[in-house]
């Protein structure tokens, strides 16, 4: 598939205009590669950076302490519930509600004991079957009910919102291959077109200048 895209900025005249055309190849499923030809410099580092730290996802970054007791400081947990994937746009309320086994001198709380998600929450495998991401330890007999709530932000404002990881590769014959993976928050196709969104957003803003 090849797609061209045109971005034209001008302030009194034309400052930047750069026509890409896009070539998706083969790679694993859950990534995302693409050739782009006849790339400046500038424009791949923009493209990069946009994906880095102005693509929108759901993060966890308000837990209520319903009730803990747990060995670790509230600090740590809702760093941790930050780091959980959230697939979606729209805001979302979800619950974590444990009590370790008293035979047990120690129960990981992890992604698995996550209800009320409606399926949003990442949680290590499509069917649930895996163990799940660990969050947080509970000694014999603790027990932790938070509430966490999401809100939706970039990774420019802070790190728990940066989910996607791209890697480009600068070729001698002015072209650049994006190879594009994501934390399952948002799919790399999608991460792709966020981007080059934000990018075109940019030149139309200078453009009004």
């Amino acid at each position: 598939m090849v797609v061209g895209t045109r971005a034209r900025a001008t302030v009194g005249h034309s400052i930047a205009c750069a026509i890409m055309n896009v070539s998706v190849l083969p790679c694993e499923p859950e990534k995302l590669a693409v050739l782009v030809t006849d790339i400046s410099m500038a424009m791949q580092n923009l493209i990069r950076h946009a994906l880095l730290a102005d693509v929108p996802v759901q993060a966890v970054d308000r837990v209520t302490f319903n009730e803990w007791d747990g060995p670790v400081e509230s600090s740590f947990i809702a760093h941790r519930m930050g780091q959980l994937p959230i697939r979606g746009t729209d805001p979302l309320e979800f619950e974590v509600n444990v009590t370790a086994k008293a035979d047990a001198p120690l129960t990981w709380i992890t992604s698995n004991d996550i209800t009320g998600d409606g399926g949003r929450v990442v949680k290590g495998t499509e069917d649930g079957t895996s163990f799940g991401f660990l969050l947080v330890p509970l000694l014999a007999g603790q027990r932790a009910h938070l509430t966490c709530h999401t809100t939706l932000g970039t990774g420019r404002k802070h790190a728990i919102w940066n989910s996607v990881f791209p890697v480009v590769k600068r070729r001698e014959d002015g072209s650049a291959t994006f190879l594009i993976e994501t934390t399952g928050a948002i799919t790399p196709k999608d991460a792709w077109i966020a981007a080059l969104s934000t990018t075109r957003d940019i030149f139309t803003r200078i453009s009004s200048l």
